[in-house]
C-alpha cells in the first residue's frame, strides 16, 4: 500500500499479516512536532521534526515510546521526559503537570542517604537540575556478596533501575539457612533515597515501600510495566502488587494495556480546541504554558475502485521541557482485503 503524505507532519504507514492470509491489519502513524518559548508561542518544528520510532529509543531523560503498537482512541496519554528545575538552587522542590483539567505533582529531593548508624536520612544535598527518571524513582537493585568470590544482585520488584528500597528482607530470605555467621552475606548499608516521589507517598522510615512513580515510560520488558499492564497500577495514591496472570491474560489484546504512560497520565481526550498545558519546575523560566495546537488530520483511501476517508486520532502527547520542545502523535487503525492487481492507496491530508 502506498502513501501520499501531503502535510509537514512526519508519517509511516505500517501494515502486517493476520490470522487470515488475505486480510491485512494497518495503521498509519503521524506526528506533529512543536517548539515553544516562555511567552508560550509555538512554531512546528520542520528542522528536527520527531521520526516514527518502531523501537524505543534511549535517551538520557527515559524511553522515546515505540510508535507501532496499538493505541486505544478512548484516552490521550502524556508523557514527560524532562528536569526538575531549581535555577537558584534547591534542597526539596514540587513540580506540576496540568494538561486540560488534569493535574498531577511530583515531589522532588536532592540527593539524600540512610545513615546506617543513626537510622535517620541525611538532609537533602542542593541542586538545580533533576532528571524525573525511573533511576531515580523508589526501588533499586542492592549488590550482595555471599562469599569474597561471589556476588548477585537482589533486586526491588518493580523498579530495579530506582534508589531507597530496603533489601534486607530480600537478603535475608534469599540466604536463609546457609550462613551461621554474620561475615556474610554482605551488602553496602549506605541506602540513597529516592529523588522522585509521589505527594503524600515518600519515604519516611527505612522500611517504608511506597509505589515508585516517574512519567517517563516503563521499559515494554518491565515489571512495571507488566503490573500496569495487569490493572494493578491506578493512582499515585494506591499500592503496587504483583500482576496477576488471570487479568493479563483477559487484557491481553485490549489496546488500552499497551499506553506507555504513567496510569495517572492516561487521561480523556481533550477538547478539540483550546487546550491548555502547564508546566511549573520543568523549565528554566519556571512556568511554561501554551494552548496545544490542533491540527485536524484526514486520510483517503483507495482499494480498487473503492473510495473512502478516515479521520486520524490524537493519542499521545509527549513533552520534552528540557529542550522546549513536544509532539502529538496520531493514528488511525484499519484493515483490508488484499487482492492481486489491486490498486492501494492512501493519501495524508490536513483538513480545513
Amino acid at each position: 500500500m502506498d502513501l501520499a503524505n501531503t502535510t509537514p507532519l512526519t508519517a509511516q504507514l505500517l501494515v502486517g499479516q493476520t490470522d487470515d492470509p488475505d486480510l491485512r491489519a494497518g495503521c498509519l502513524v503521524a506526528k506533529a512536532t512543536y517548539r515553544f518559548n516562555n511567552n508560550g508561542d509555538l512554531l512546528m518544528d520542520l528542522e528536527r521534526p520527531a521520526p516514527v520510532l518502531i523501537a524505543d529509543q534511549e535517551t538520557p531523560l527515559g524511553l522515546l515510546p515505540r510508535d507501532d503498537l496499538l493505541f486505544c482512541q478512548q484516552h490521550l496519554e502524556v508523557i514527560l521526559l524532562g528536569s526538575a528545575k531549581a535555577p537558584g538552587g534547591a534542597r526539596q522542590l514540587e513540580v506540576a503537570l496540568t494538561v486540560d483539567d488534569q493535574r498531577r505533582t511530583l515531589c522532588v529531593s536532592g540527593d539524600r542517604f540512610w545513615e546506617p548508624a543513626t537510622g535517620r536520612a541525611t538532609e537533602a544535598a542542593p541542586f538545580a537540575s533533576m532528571p524525573l527518571t525511573w533511576e531515580r524513582a523508589f526501588g533499586g537493585a542492592q549488590e550482595t556478596w555471599l562469599t569474597a568470590d561471589s556476588s548477585v544482585d537482589v533486586p526491588h520488584a518493580l523498579n530495579p533501575a530506582g534508589r531507597g528500597f530496603d533489601p534486607e528482607p530480600l537478603i535475608r530470605g534469599l540466604t536463609r539457612g546457609i550462613y551461621t555467621a554474620d561475615t556474610y552475606p554482605r551488602w553496602d548499608r549506605l541506602r540513597p533515597l529516592p529523588n522522585v516521589e509521589a505527594p503524600g507517598r515518600q519515604v519516611t522510615s527505612p522500611d517504608d515501600d511506597p509505589p515508585p512513580t516517574c512519567w517517563a515510560p516503563a521499559p515494554l520488558d518491565s515489571a512495571l510495566f507488566l503490573a500496569r499492564l495487569g490493572g494493578v497500577v491506578q493512582d499515585q495514591g494506591q499500592d503496587v502488587q504483583p500482576p496477576d496472570t488471570a487479568a493479563l491474560a483477559a487484557r491481553a489484546m485490549h489496546p488500552e494495556v499497551l499506553h506507555r504512560a504513567h496510569p495517572t497520565w492516561v487521561i480523556p481526550p481533550p477538547p478539540a480546541r483550546g487546550t491548555a498545558v502547564i508546566m511549573e519546575g520543568l523549565t528554566a523560566w519556571g512556568r511554561a504554558a501554551f494552548t496545544l495546537p490542533s491540527p485536524r488530520l484526514a486520510c483517503d483511501w483507495r482499494l480498487g475502485d473503492h473510495v473512502g476517508q478516515r479521520t486520524l486520532h490524537l493519542a499521545r502527547l509527549v513533552l520534552l521541557p528540557d529542550e522546549a520542545r513536544f509532539y502529538l502523535v496520531y493514528f488511525c487503525r484499519f484493515t483490508y482485503r488484499r487482492k492481486p492487481g489491486q490498486t492501494r492507496a492512501l493519501r495524508l491530508r490536513l483538513e480545513s
